[in-house]
């Protein structure tokens, strides 16, 4: 994961924690990212997510797990982190998952959902919103704007937060009755 953080974001400074205590007695640095592993040692991941976004404001936090639990991965965003990549991805699609949850993270954190502008949906995700509209799957989605399905999958759920909502038909209705797209 260190290996594809960096090629990622070759410019970053990095800072390694073994476990959550470690990472806790760096308070000092002020991180733009954090990458997490669900199964670090001796913590609990939702209560994670909460104290690093209190202690983080503006960080992207991001949780990384071979668990493909939807009910945890749900609480553990709510809680804070503003994404989760499977360690089954390819490090290619790892690599693209952390630039589009980095890049759909909202600026200026902490902000409540309901209170986001139009402004705040990056181009991609209005694209992504677009073609969910024109009622096409990831794949396709992913076809037209040449990345893969796992990265539309990553803006999906972005979209679908920031419009607080769970599926993409209610995202699209949602879009439609608040002016956010008036073209539809």
């Amino acid at each position: 994961m260190l290996r594809i953080v960096r090629g990622t974001f070759p410019q970053a400074e990095l800072y390694v924690a073994s476990d959550l205590e470690s990472l806790m007695a760096r308070r000092e640095v002020d991180p733009e990212l954090i990458v997490l592993d669900f199964l670090c040692p001796d913590y609990d991941p939702v209560f994670s997510a909460r104290w690093l976004r209190g202690e983080f404001p503006y960080a992207s936090i991001i949780f990384v797990s071979s668990l493909d639990d939807r009910r945890m991965i749900g609480n553990v965003v709510a809680n804070g982190a503003d994404g989760h990549i499977g360690k089954s991805a390819t490090p290619e699609e790892i690599a693209e998952a952390l630039q589009a949850i980095v890049a759909g993270a909202p600026a200026g954190r902490p902000t409540a959902p309901s209170s986001r502008n139009r402004g705040e949906l990056t181009s991609r995700q209005r694209e992504i919103l677009d073609l969910m509209a024109e009622g096409r799957s990831n794949k396709e989605i992913g076809r037209a704007l040449n990345i893969s399905p796992f990265t539309v999958r990553i803006h999906v759920s972005a979209v679908l937060r920031f419009l607080e909502v769970e599926t993409r038909a209610a995202a699209v209705a949602k879009a439609i009755s608040t002016g956010l797209y008036p073209r539809f």
